[in-house]
């Protein structure tokens, strides 16, 4: 969603760098103070770049893409609202931490997720090498918890 705080706070930022170009940054609401704080930065694309794309679709490799091949003609209308689904991070917290989760709704998050991190119906691999890692991990928690 817009939010013109993190957004000046961004730009100042980067400005007094002098830095240019794609960056990654995660802020923090930090309400005693009522601000924003930088918890990271990352002079690179992030994880998450899908979300941030443009009315045409455009995402940022594809505009970063453009620009550095000197295509780019138009500035972007971000569409703000979309919505990432990491699928492992995503289910097990949601249990941990007592909210009530079931499968269904652990599916229908899923489906009305605009980016999915690990599945994608052209190559489902990596959705099977992160599930087997996940349930692998599960059990050696559990087994380390044995001890």
């Amino acid at each position: 969603m817009p939010n013109p705080a993190i957004e000046k706070a961004a730009n100042t930022m980067a400005a007094a760098l002098g830095y240019r170009g794609i960056l990654d940054l995660d802020f923090r609401y930090d309400a005693a103070r009522d601000a924003y704080c930088l918890l990271d930065f990352n002079p690179r694309l992030g994880a998450q770049f899908r979300l941030f794309s443009d009315d045409r679709g455009l995402d940022l490799v594809r505009t970063m893409h453009l620009h550095l091949s000197g295509r780019w003609k138009t500035a972007a209308r971000p569409v703000y609202g979309r919505t990432f689904l990491v699928e492992n991070y995503d289910i097990f917290p949601a249990f941990r931490m007592g909210r009530e989760r079931t499968c269904a709704g652990w599916l229908r998050a899923m489906r009305q997720a605009d980016e999915l991190a690990w599945l994608s119906a052209d190559d489902y691999w990596p959705f099977v090498a992160m599930t087997g890692q996940t349930i692998k991990r599960g059990f050696t928690h559990l087994k380390s918890r044995r001890k």
